[in-house]
């Protein structure tokens, strides 16, 4: 469920929690909203596998250095790609 509401792929429009529309804290307001999530972390940052994912829980500072450990970035390009990929996830 995503805001209280049933999460369907491919209806066409996503509802995505709050909290993603910010750059800080957590990237689903709970772990039920975290799922829709993993998915899409997993295609955009291969390297990451589905325990690290587990693990990171939709923690936005957990994600920032799991894809620096595992991709070898920065931490400014990581926060970069991550504020990208939050703002192409909530069009």
């Amino acid at each position: 469920m995503v805001d209280g509401l049933p999460y369907r792929p491919n209806c066409g429009r996503r509802r995505w929690p709050n909290n993603l529309r910010s750059n800080e804290g957590e990237l689903g307001s709970n772990k039920g909203n975290w799922k829709p999530f993993k998915g899409n972390v997993k295609v955009r940052w291969g390297k990451l596998t589905y325990d690290q994912l587990d693990v990171i829980a939709g923690k936005r500072d957990n994600l920032v250095g799991k894809i620096r450990g595992t991709h070898g970035i920065s931490e400014d390009e990581t926060e970069k790609q991550l504020s990208d990929w939050q703002n192409r996830m909530k069009k």
